[in-house]
């Protein structure tokens, strides 16, 4: 299972209200079995994640799309992964 930086969508809807969104209020309904759209740092990249554990703010899925910059980040499809609730940027049940 891998760690990922990523960026943190709270922050970043704070800073940029118009260009990024967190969704707050729908954080408390994540589920297991959802998809969550999540941001590396570096390189940025933007993809989905299948959700298959929650644990408090902590968040374990599977990537569920090709990557980009996988050579880059060491990220790629299908691969598990832990991150936290400020990073999501969209569910999607």
């Amino acid at each position: 299972m891998k760690t990922v930086k990523c960026v943190n969508a709270r922050e970043m809807s704070r800073q940029h209200p118009n260009t990024f969104h967190y969704p707050e209020d729908r954080i408390p309904f994540l589920e297991v079995g959802h998809f969550v759209k999540i941001c590396t740092e570096e390189p940025a990249e933007r993809f989905w994640v299948r959700v298959t554990n929650i644990t408090g703010d902590v968040v374990k899925g599977v990537i569920d799309n090709k990557l980009v910059f996988s050579a880059k980040h060491g990220l790629y499809f299908r691969d598990e992964i832990v991150f936290k609730t400020i990073h999501i940027y969209d569910i999607q049940s």
